[in-house]
């Protein structure tokens, strides 16, 4: 039994859902498909189950794109703003934190049953547990078999995600829909992941955690940063993972809110016969004060018999330490996927591929 549609969307996440509902609030008839049990997957774990739902400050340059300028149209069209004002539609509260980053007060089922209840108001259809098994194009319409029916759709948008988190479904699905169709697929790597480290001395600072700067192809991030037993994680690496890519360096200065010469000096000379680790203990955590002294090899000496110029050294490499990590921890626990549909396939306006008319 086959159904139709004006538009059959592939993927009830948050793209399928928003998506939906502003496809139904323009009057048309509206299915979305998905493989899961239910809509909204990584909305409901996002945020530690808070849903960081938008920012404050969004423009351009927080989206990583070889064309910076594709996103433009989308953010002047639909503002961070303009989301907000829906959520307090919903009587959803919700509350601030740094960097303008906004959170559900109570739970990000808030945000799933706020877009998928005034879709289903407006008439959307939603059909889960249906795997797909493939997506054909007729002269005026798109086929989407299923193991159960078929949908047929005058317009068919993928809303399928990347690979991140496979954990909740992620497939490369929408990829294999793009090159069925001829659309370019970049390539492919996680972001917003955890970063792995050969050195295995740093195994023993598992779990310290404290506010660095890191840097990396001309982006940098000041927030927490975390020790794990593989490596680094915490929001600064997460966020630098975006850009880092395989054999490049990352540059972290571990006492971004003082200058640590002035510190060895000032302790130097107040001081004299205190050691180093323990001058260095006062600006980062002391066991990670220990693994500089052991890993540089710096003189367990006091302050009084190191110059100037040692001290200088010392400085630099803690403010300027640099590391390359020997990977990411992979797409399993990535957030989000760096590359994907080539943006110059698609219309900045409305996502249409310019290969396939109706294409979403």
């Amino acid at each position: 039994m086959n159904s139709y549609y004006d538009v059959v969307i592939i993927g009830a996440g948050a793209s399928g859902l928003m998506c939906a509902l502003e496809a139904a609030k323009r009057g048309r008839s509206v299915a979305v498909v998905d493989s899961s049990s239910h809509s909204g997957q990584k909305i409901l774990i996002s945020g530690g189950g808070r849903c960081n739902f938008t920012n404050r400050n969004i423009s351009a340059e927080n989206y990583i794109s070889t064309n910076p300028h594709f996103c433009l149209s989308a953010l002047k069209r639909y503002t961070s703003q303009d989301f907000i004002s829906h959520l307090e539609r919903h009587s959803v509260q919700f509350h601030e934190r740094e960097f303008g980053r906004l959170f559900c007060n109570q739970s990000a089922r808030q945000i799933v049953t706020a877009l998928q209840s005034e879709a289903q108001q407006h008439g959307v259809q939603f059909k889960f547990k249906e795997h797909i098994l493939g997506i054909e194009k007729g002269a005026t319409e798109f086929v989407i078999n299923t193991a159960k029916t078929s949908y047929i759709g005058k317009s068919c948008v993928i809303a399928t995600g990347g690979l991140s988190m496979k954990s909740l479904g992620a497939s490369g699905f929408g990829y294999d829909i793009a090159k069925k169709f001829g659309i370019n697929v970049t390539p492919l790597r996680p972001g917003l992941v955890p970063l792995k480290v050969a050195d295995e001395n740093l195994r023993s600072l598992a779990g310290i955690s404290l506010d660095a700067k890191v840097s990396c192809a001309k982006k940098q991030f000041q927030e927490a940063i975390l020790f794990t037993h593989s490596g680094l994680s915490g929001p600064a690496t997460l966020q630098i993972s975006s850009y880092w890519e395989s054999g490049l360096p990352l540059s972290i200065n571990w006492v971004p809110h003082q200058d640590c010469l002035a510190h060895l000096l000032e302790q130097k000379k107040l001081h004299p016969k205190q050691e180093l680790k323990t001058a260095l203990s006062l600006v980062v955590p002391k066991r990670l004060a220990e693994y500089f002294v052991l890993k540089h090899q710096w003189k367990e000496a006091s302050l009084a018999q190191l110059q100037d110029k040692p001290l200088k050294e010392i400085a630099n490499t803690i403010t300027d330490w640099k590391i390359v990590p020997s990977g990411t921890a992979g797409f399993d626990i990535a957030e989000v996927t760096i590359g994907g549909i080539d943006t110059t396939e698609l219309s900045s306006k409305s996502f249409e591929c310019k290969k396939v008319k109706g294409l979403f």
